[in-house]
């Protein structure tokens, strides 16, 4: 099936998500709702169309501080939202407003299906067919009780998906660290036969911003490490409290953004990450490494091919960069191996210590 396929063979009603926006297309297809992205000629599915389908009996899925769940069908659910979240005053604004959110949905929704990342967040669509009516429509998520083994692989395939989407610059506003390290919201995570899934996103996901201006302080340095606290506050909850330190030490930056400081940090207090997220790590340092050695700078390899989404990511020296990817390429750093590493770190930023090649700060074997 093919986005023509849809355009061609479909019912639009684009009009009841959107106003002034040609980028994409609502489209009713046989049993289904697309959205199609008309610039990019792609499509994902939204949810099962209840159009000739007799509704269910209403019955309330779930309710939070911002509205009530009810189903609607079998496979369609509608959120009441409360009207006071809303910031405009007349009809019209606020249905722009929607769809404008619907808009912002809609790209991280494509954006994040170019990565393969989609499968792991439920997303809906604001209705706009009528301004006093706020409703959010989104499919029924089915749980899923898997066995241990089963859950054990989703949650691992989960972790390095959400590290990813981090890496992009988006995370869940309300799953973990929306207050503090400790805090993980687990109402809004699901497990189903595909796997663990986020939902509650009406508000699309949080975008990672360089000026943490929220009254929480280090909200959007949480939001970065997000997959880390999730990791850690499942396998090892107690060791959040370190994290919580190591922000307060380091004026609540990113542990993310610091290669050299993550893998201290994992190291000093025996976090033992899953395969697939420490070949991650090793891959983007030797991608670092790769770019500082061409003279070309150090590129961060998240950063490449980056959304247009304001991420917090500093600019980083050629050679410091090169020193420490080198250093940390070593899995088996002893503790006094990482203090004299840090040492000479902390010598080379305050100029008290020559540059020399990488190699010359390879660890001997």
């Amino acid at each position: 099936m093919s986005p023509n396929d849809i355009l061609n063979g479909g019912t639009d009603i684009s009009n009841h998500y959107l106003k002034g926006h040609q980028q994409y297309k609502i489209i009713r297809y046989k049993n289904d709702v697309y959205a199609v992205n008309l610039q990019a000629n792609d499509f994902v599915h939204l949810w099962k169309s209840n159009k000739g389908i007799n509704q269910v009996v209403q019955r309330k899925l779930g309710q939070g501080a911002g509205g009530v769940v009810y189903k609607k069908t079998e496979d369609k659910a509608r959120k009441k939202r409360n009207r006071y979240i809303y910031n405009e005053t007349d009809n019209e604004s606020k249905i722009k407003a929607k769809s404008d959110k619907n808009i912002k949905i809609l790209d991280q929704r494509f954006m994040l299906k170019k990565k393969g990342l989609d499968s792991i967040f439920t997303f809906g669509l604001h209705s706009i067919k009528n301004s006093t009516d706020d409703l959010f429509y989104m499919p029924i998520v089915k749980k899923y009780k898997p066995s241990i083994e089963e859950e054990t692989a989703m949650f691992v395939d989960f972790v390095f998906k959400l590290k990813q989407v981090n890496d992009m610059g988006m995370a869940h506003d309300d799953y973990c660290g929306s207050v503090n390290c400790s805090n993980i919201n687990l109402g809004n995570e699901m497990t189903t036969q595909e796997g663990i899934v986020l939902i509650d996103i009406d508000e699309g996901l949080y975008e990672i911003k360089e000026n943490d201006q929220s009254k929480f302080r280090g909200l959007n340095s949480r939001m970065r490490d997000q997959w880390l606290l999730l990791y850690i506050g499942r396998t090892d909850p107690v060791k959040l409290d370190a994290l919580e330190r190591w922000y307060q030490g380091n004026d609540y930056c990113p542990i993310s953004e610091s290669p050299e400081q993550l893998r201290q940090f994992i190291q000093q207090n025996d976090i033992r990450l899953p395969v697939n997220i420490q070949q991650d790590l090793t891959q983007g340092m030797d991608q670092c490494i790769a770019a500082s050695s061409s003279g070309s700078g150090a590129v961060i390899p998240s950063a490449v091919e980056k959304p247009s989404v304001p991420v917090a990511r500093k600019g980083i020296d050629r050679q410091r960069a090169v020193r420490q990817l080198t250093v940390l390429k070593d899995m088996d750093l002893k503790p006094e191996d990482i203090l004299e590493m840090r040492k000479k770190l902390k010598d080379i930023r305050e100029g008290k210590e020559n540059l020399e090649k990488p190699e010359d700060h390879v660890r001997p074997k």
